[in-house]
């Protein structure tokens, strides 16, 4: 059996056992043979930080390296191939595993930004809020990146807050300043790229572009999202609500699920003859 460490992303979600597309992908990836390992990154559902720790996107990459320890220990998958599905900027994670670690053998980036993040949830905030957030977290992040420290949260536009605690300045400083076309090139396991329906926001020929014979896959329907999900609560309408669409549309209220994508990325990772 194939190991799979999947790896979330908004709101530093690492698919909690809540989140609907990673327990879909989870699902799907059974029903094809492959193993998966799912966790919440430190700082976020039962994994807490401690008062006054910081946490940077290289704690991020050594948490999922020991995702891959674990799988590769596990009866089922020892001296299997073991891949990484990365989410949002969990793609960003995967990409930096990948490219340090042997073991990955392939890769999926489902909507991971081709981008800077500032761009690509820049894109996403205009959709959602309205024209003026874009650059209010233009200008947000320009002051994070130049100072590594954040405004208190009442000087901050209500969407934004969220996306900003103040606790993580330094972090979200690192993570806001990558660019992820540098970090793709350094990737060379077959990779896949899924993105939405609309991926304007995400701009994925770039990334194609840095990883050698990688592959995009678009996603089809109405929607841009792969599972069934949609408004149950007045917060869905924060695209760093773990329950939102992965695309950068408001929430629906029905998604057909994609199962051509869903599908394709089982495929992709299903074990190769021998």
């Amino acid at each position: 059996m194939q190991g799979v460490a999947a790896i979330g992303g908004q709101k530093r979600q690492l698919f909690p056992r809540f989140h609907p597309l990673g327990q879909d992908l989870a699902a799907t990836f059974a029903q094809a043979g492959l193993a998966t390992y799912r966790y919440d990154q430190r700082g976020t559902g039962e994994s807490k930080l401690e008062p006054g720790m910081s946490l940077t996107v290289d704690d991020l990459v050594a948490d999922a390296r020991g995702a891959l320890d674990l799988l590769s220990q596990r009866r089922e998958t020892t001296g299997r191939d073991i891949s990484v599905v990365g989410y949002d900027q969990g793609g960003l994670v995967a990409m930096r595993l990948a490219a340090t670690d042997d073991r990955v053998k392939r890769v999926v980036l489902i909507s991971t930004p081709g981008r800077s993040l500032t761009d690509t949830r820049a894109a996403q905030l205009e959709a959602r809020h309205g024209p003026e957030s874009g650059p209010a977290l233009r200008e947000l992040v320009a002051g994070l990146l130049q100072t590594r420290s954040l405004p208190p949260l009442d000087g901050m536009r209500t969407e934004l807050r969220a996306l900003f605690p103040s606790q993580q300045a330094s972090f979200l400083a690192d993570l806001y300043g990558i660019d992820p076309a540098a970090d793709a090139a350094r990737v060379k396991a077959p990779t896949l790229i899924v993105v939405p329906a609309n991926p304007a926001p995400y701009d994925p020929e770039r990334l194609a572009a840095a990883i050698r014979g990688a592959q995009v896959v678009t996603s089809t329907g109405t929607s841009p999202t792969l599972v069934i999900s949609g408004p149950t609560g007045p917060d869905l309408s924060d695209p760093t609500n773990p329950l939102h669409d992965h695309g950068s549309g408001p929430p629906v209220g029905k998604t057909p699920r994609d199962t051509a994508a869903l599908d394709r990325m089982s495929q992709f990772l299903a074990p190769r003859p021998s």
